[in-house]
């Protein structure tokens, strides 16, 4: 009864892209991505790959990684796509923190089947995402922040002020004071609040983060219009669009959390001036999620040097009354004092945590049973878009015959001869205009037909093997009358991973400073590591030799050092001039003592802390998996099958009972009946004789100790009363004649598996 799988590390390769193409690899999901759960407390979860040449059957299943945090999914069989050996398809998983299984074989016969390959991918989660959007208050980074301690708390440790979309990493990170939350700000309260949540509601959570100090109602109103300028003030809608258009069309999200209003109070702008820029930004952030109807969480903010303004609370207040789907926030003018605000402006000491609590006790189960979220898949249709998500291309306002770049996020898989192509469409009717041409790139260069007329066009990606349509960026002008735009140079390009994989090397990554020329080479290791740092892009940098990374404790105390044990300075010979300047390098970590290329990342060096090499993380024992291996198939089931039951990753403990559930006709195991139970398997079941037929009763197996369960079975059918009784007569002559005897036969049978007495 017991068995134990060994399963394959295998990386997933959008992560470390060092697997051969006969390897089963997932590109999506990645490692700590949550998916929004919607009111039904599940996700339907867009599973893609790659799998071995001679793969028949791809199947997925999702195991809790704790009991009580999730139920296990059954196997379910996902598409292979003709003329590929992509496989693609979707699994609803109930809330939880899980670990996604997936394998590969080869059938030869209806009994005959062969397993080619396995993997897993941890931690990932359905839960509640949220993004973060406002002012300085929802920004933070004024003061060193506790870390998370629940595991299920995750971001995207990225922070980008010029947002270059094709290098948006598409992996998460466990939260801590250290971590960014991307696209654009630092942790502040979130991680805390994480904390909160996923004790209160028992699932994870994921922050992404949009909010900037300083900005105003009209700024974000302007932006969110399309009116960008290049400072962050002046596009600052941006971050929120480049969290909805790549990250949320990904995982969903239950709500906007924001909380503004300062700026607006010195500005002293009017009710119906903030009323109208923030219910115009709330329709934007609908409209770009296709005009779904996110919800919002609207604080009533704006204290600032020790005044407030009745004017913007009175229209946060009717935003929140006034505009569908937006529900109270947090009220923090009363939140006021030296150890609630040292600088009487910014929620600090004592008010950190205060502030908090009020995101908490606003978060109520109210607001989770009526906030209806945006989610991209459900159970009949993924969104398989999401695969290839465009976003802005910049100015917004372009004339025909200008060359554009067409960035966008990719975690589609696709084989090696597969290369990608840019599409630019009329919004008015989806027309494709033109294509550029097939390229491996990112962004894709896409030079605008000369004779183009003016009008809304979008771009969006494809790729050509398989076919996958991405998403559609974010509608730009074309008006021959604006001012020439010059073509784009020396654009970013996309992280390209390689080398060997060391165990004990778990996170690679830097910190950049553009002005100063400052540089730090970062790394999380089990053993001492050394780094290399070589320049791609035939730099003045020459100091590429192989170094020992020193203890961190031996280096200053940075903040984004965070979650790293290990970091090299590269300081510039004259402060400001020379050393590590802005362009393209290879950063290498191998093994102290070790030889060869180690692990490394070519990248365009960006402002900050930026994470390179990111594995897997590994978890620790989970419960044992139960597993039903001969759900009955029969027209009818009865008291005399058994049911077989198997146990993976692990044992059942001493003293263990299984028993056997029926659920009722529609399937539900709400009031399910017990019918069996046994402490070994196989287990005899007995079907209730009053039971009422139907076809789609399920059955699952629950274990004592632990307290794990089985996932259900397949639908089965019940007969009535468990006998089918049948009637049939037959005379012996169809024209008797009178005075001759006839002889009449009545035959009862019972087609149904129970026998019958008394009839």
């Amino acid at each position: 009864m017991l068995f134990s799988l060994r399963w394959l590390w295998l990386a997933i390769s959008c992560l470390l892209p060092f697997s051969s193409p006969a390897q089963l690899s997932v590109t999506s999901p990645v490692p700590r991505m949550v998916f929004q759960r919607t009111l039904a407390n599940e996700a339907s979860i867009l599973i893609t790959g790659m799998a071995p040449l001679t793969t028949t059957l791809v199947e997925a299943r999702f195991v809790p990684l704790a009991i009580g945090q999730g139920s296990v999914t059954a196997w379910k069989q996902l598409s292979l796509l003709p003329g590929s050996s992509v496989f693609r398809g979707q699994v609803t998983a109930s809330a939880g923190w899980y670990r996604l299984d997936v394998r590969a074989t080869r059938t030869a016969g209806p009994t005959s089947s062969t397993l080619l390959a396995e993997t897993f991918v941890n931690r990932v989660g359905v839960g509640e995402v949220f993004v973060v959007a406002g002012q300085s208050n929802a920004y933070g980074g004024l003061e060193r922040i506790p870390n998370t301690t629940d595991d299920r708390v995750s971001c995207v440790d990225s922070r980008q002020d010029d947002l270059v979309e094709q290098v948006l990493p598409m992996q998460f990170s466990h939260i801590s004071y250290g971590t960014n939350i991307g696209p654009s700000q630092p942790p502040h309260i979130w991680g805390p609040l994480g904390d909160k949540l996923t004790q209160r509601l028992n699932v994870p959570v994921l922050f992404l983060g949009a909010a900037l100090g300083g900005s105003n109602s009209f700024e974000w109103q302007q932006s969110a219009a399309g009116i960008i300028g290049t400072t962050p003030g002046s596009s600052v809608y941006r971050r929120l669009g480049v969290a909805l258009l790549h990250s949320i069309r990904r995982t969903g999200a239950r709500a906007v959390l924001w909380h503004q209003g300062e700026s607006d109070r010195l500005n002293g702008t009017s009710t119906q001036d903030y009323f109208n820029n923030i219910r115009y930004v709330i329709e934007k952030s609908r409209q770009q999620l296709g005009q779904a109807p996110l919800p919002w969480m609207m604080s009533r903010a704006s204290y600032i040097g020790g005044q407030t303004s009745p004017a913007v609370i009175a229209a946060q207040n009717r935003l929140i009354n006034e505009v569908p789907g937006v529900f109270p926030g947090p009220e923090t003018d009363n939140i006021i004092g030296p150890e609630n605000r040292p600088d009487d402006t910014h929620l600090m000491g004592a008010g950190f945590f205060r502030f908090i609590d009020k995101w908490d006790q606003n978060l109520t189960n109210v607001f989770f049973e009526n906030a209806v979220p945006y989610t991209p898949a459900n159970e009949l249709a993924a969104d398989e878009s999401a695969l290839i998500t465009s976003g802005y291309t910049l100015p917004l306002t372009r004339r025909a015959g200008e060359t554009l770049a067409a960035p966008s996020v990719r975690n589609d898989a696709h084989e090696a001869d597969n290369q990608y192509v840019a599409q630019v469409l009329r919004t008015d009717n989806g027309t494709v205009v033109y294509a550029s041409p097939a390229s491996t790139g990112n962004p894709l260069l896409v030079t605008l037909p000369a004779n183009l007329p003016d009008g809304s066009y979008q771009l969006r990606t494809l790729s050509t093997h398989p076919v996958t349509i991405g998403s559609l960026g974010e509608p730009f002008m074309i008006q021959q009358s604006a001012s020439a735009t010059p073509a784009p140079q020396n654009l970013p390009q996309v992280l390209v991973n390689g080398g060997t994989a060391d165990a004990a090397l778990l996170r690679v990554g830097y910190r950049f400073d553009y002005i100063s020329h400052g540089f730090f080479l970062m790394v999380r290791a089990d053993v001492p590591m050394e780094v290399r740092l070589e320049p791609t892009d035939g730099g003045l940098f020459n100091d590429t030799g192989w170094y020992p990374a020193p203890p961190s404790s031996q280096s200053p105390d940075y903040i984004q050092f965070a979650d790293f044990n290990y970091v090299r300075s590269y300081p510039p010979p004259t402060a400001f001039l020379d050393g590590v300047r802005p362009g393209k390098y290879r950063l290498s970590v191998r093994r102290q003592g070790s030889s060869g290329a180690g692990v490394w990342a070519e990248t365009t060096l960006l402002e900050g802390r930026n994470i390179v090499y990111y594995p897997m993380e590994s978890v620790g024992a989970i419960p044992p998996v139960v597993n039903i291996t001969n759900p009955a198939t029969s027209t009818c089931i009865s008291s005399l099958s058994p049911v077989m039951v198997q146990i993976t990753d692990g044992a059942v403990n001493a003293g263990n009972t299984f028993s056997v559930r029926l659920s009722n006709a529609n399937g539900s195991f709400v009031g399910e009946t017990v019918i069996g139970s046994s402490p070994a398997s196989p287990i005899s079941i007995t079907l209730p004789a009053s039971l009422p037929p139907g076809t789609n009763y399920r059955i699952r197996v629950v274990a004592s100790s632990p307290a794990v369960a089985s996932a259900p079975s397949e639908p089965l059918s019940i007969c009535t009363n468990f006998a089918d009784l049948s009637l049939s007569m037959r005379i012996s002559s169809r024209t008797p004649v009178v005075g001759q005897p006839v002889t009449i036969t009545l035959v009862l049978t019972n087609a149904g598996p129970q026998m019958t007495t008394g009839v």
